[in-house]
């Protein structure tokens, strides 16, 4: 039976970054998002994004949190039972340099011991490989 890993493969490309700021660090992953996104709709595979990334004022992250937004939660879900799981989960991240964060990890415990496949990838390759292995592509 397949079985993610917390850690993924070690053959990720290390992505190349041209500048330090914040903002440069957050498009390049939403690059590597966009690039699975663009194959899930190639291959017509069910994903759905789950937006929480990103800084936002006091009062709407206390309007988040009271409709059910968790901090740490994965990217992406796919919502296909496949290989004995209830549905894929992945945490996106731009490269190896990437933290994941306690909240992260977290939530990839708790949602692999409830029976979905759940797990980080670090860029588009390393995701699309994961969803190739998961959907038996």
């Amino acid at each position: 039976m397949y079985k993610a890993k917390i850690v993924v493969p070690q053959e990720a490309k290390q992505r190349k970054q041209t500048k330090s700021c914040a903002t440069e660090l957050k498009s390049n992953e939403d690059e590597e998002q966009a690039a699975v996104i663009e194959y899930c709709e190639l291959m017509k595979i069910v994903v759905v994004h789950i937006p929480n990334e990103g800084k936002r004022s006091m009062a709407y992250g206390a309007r988040m949190k009271r409709l059910g937004m968790k901090k740490g939660f994965p990217d992406l879900f796919f919502p296909s039972p496949r290989l004995g799981y209830h549905g894929l989960m992945i945490e996106m991240k731009t490269d190896r340099k990437s933290r994941v964060s306690p909240e992260q990890k977290g939530w990839i415990l708790y949602l692999q011991k409830q029976g979905y496949c759940a797990t980080v990838c670090y860029g588009a390759d390393e995701a699309i490989a994961e969803l190739k292995k998961y959907f038996e592509l």
